[in-house]
């Protein structure tokens, strides 16, 4: 399963369904480090598709994808070899992406600051405060 998911993930322009499930078999698996990384490709595979600033739903959708992508980045990889960042690095760039979607969904004119997206948004500013506290714990 693992083969026919890489496949498809390298040599398709894959939907964002398809990273979800590669998400959700690799952290089946135990796979932490490349479930963060197909959760991450989710939520930017949903913003590809456009729209997601302009319509309550495709927010909401996006918003999901990165709430589950925020859980996935807060719970530790464990102990790595000396001098191993990728943990904290796999958060900092997830991070990175939450505060400047949250940023574009949050201006005037953007459908989270209706109220139709007022759920999407907050939720995106959940996801947000939970990576960035991780991204703290990790930097202490």
């Amino acid at each position: 399963m693992g083969q026919l998911l890489t496949r498809v993930t390298s040599t398709t322009a894959a939907e964002p369904k398809t990273w979800e499930v590669s998400a959700l078999f690799y952290n089946t698996l135990g796979n932490l480090t490349q479930a963060r990384e197909c959760h991450l490709k989710h939520c930017r595979a949903l913003q590809a598709k456009g729209g997601w600033d302009r319509k309550a739903a495709a927010l909401d959708e996006l918003a999901d994808a990165a709430m589950h992508c925020a859980e996935a980045h807060c719970v530790p990889l464990g102990v790595g070899p000396a001098g191993d960042t990728s943990d904290k690095t796999q958060v900092y760039t997830f991070a990175m992406w939450c505060r400047s979607a949250h940023k574009k969904v949050a201006m005037d004119g953007a459908v989270g600051s209706t109220p139709s997206g007022e759920p999407g948004r907050t939720k995106l500013a959940k996801a947000l405060a939970m990576v960035d506290e991780r991204h703290a714990e990790l930097s202490a």
